[in-house]
């Protein structure tokens, strides 16, 4: 009786607070009815549980994000389920390229702070807060994401627009980075030459999220005459959307900006010196580590 007066869109608290107590069913419908029932400021926490937990087996929609926001604001909820459904959003604005609403951020900050470290979430934190003024809480926060990332070798290229705020690895001032993105589980490969005439050198490159590919590459001054990205069993040489990030000029007391310069001055000899002393300083540093780490 109560759901076919509800149907009929005739709502009122009594009705809507017995079908949160005891609906269970299609999730359009649970869905229209917490949605009367937060306007009426009702609120059942085992059916708002039960709409969520429908909705995370199907894989949740943009229409379930305000439900979830008022869900994960309580104290008593499922963590697990929390997570699930946290990880199923990032999932969606990273796909569609969209961001989620402001009070999602703060939530998944906590969730990063409480181990769960997965790049695309990492991602998703980072590129939220790239361009907005950054709390101390933040701040520490991401100082923490940046530790995670280069322990694993897993820099994502996003740090980059962090560099006036927070101290970065000397490696994002070190390399360039080369991102593409293009179909997932692939294998790309980035090409590059002085000239066309001349074959390129490859470098594998790593898919750090979906179908988001980088590589970290010493390109000098006159090292970019021709430049593509191929896929496994295809000829054809990808140009396009191919992005370069390099702030090596902001490390001035790099190896790498000092030889970048004198290639742009045409110092060819300083240069094969610089590289030779370079190699022979590496090569007695990989000798002596082994001996000093033993002691």
């Amino acid at each position: 009786m109560s759901l076919a007066v509800f149907q009929g869109q005739v709502y009122n608290s009594e009705i809507l607070a017995y079908l949160e107590r005891f609906f269970r069913g299609d999730l359009e419908l649970m869905q229209k009815i917490w949605e009367q029932g937060e306007r009426h400021k009702i609120y059942d926490h085992e059916f708002t549980e039960e709409v969520l937990k429908s909705a995370a087996g199907q894989g949740a929609g943009w229409e379930m994000l305000p439900i979830f926001l008022v869900y994960a604001g309580k104290d008593a909820k499922d963590r697990k389920l929390v997570r699930k459904l946290t990880g199923q959003f990032v999932s969606l604005a990273y796909e569609e390229g969209r961001q989620l609403s402001d009070e999602f951020y703060p939530l998944l900050g906590k969730l990063l702070d409480q181990g769960n470290q997965k790049l695309l979430w990492q991602w998703a934190y980072l590129d939220y807060y790239k361009d907005k003024e950054l709390s101390k809480e933040q701040k520490a926060r991401i100082t923490k994401i940046i530790e995670f990332q280069e322990d694993r070798h897993s820099i994502l290229p996003v740090l980059l627009q962090f560099k006036e705020e927070i101290p970065l690895p000397y490696e994002c001032y070190t390399y360039t980075y080369v991102v593409y993105r293009g179909e997932k589980d692939s294998s790309m490969v980035f090409h590059y030459a002085e000239n066309k005439s001349e074959p390129a050198r490859e470098i594998p490159m790593r898919e750090l999220l979906p179908g988001y590919y980088t590589a970290e590459v010493l390109i000098f001054a006159d090292e970019t005459a021709d430049y593509y990205v191929t896929a496994p069993g295809e000829e054809r040489r990808r140009r396009k959307d191919i992005v370069f990030l390099d702030h090596s000029g902001r490390n001035q007391k790099g190896r790498f900006y000092q030889l970048n310069h004198m290639l742009k001055e045409k110092q060819r000899e300083s240069v094969a010196m610089e590289m030779e002393i370079y190699a022979y300083e590496k090569a007695m540093t990989d000798l002596i580590r082994p001996m000093t780490e033993d002691q």
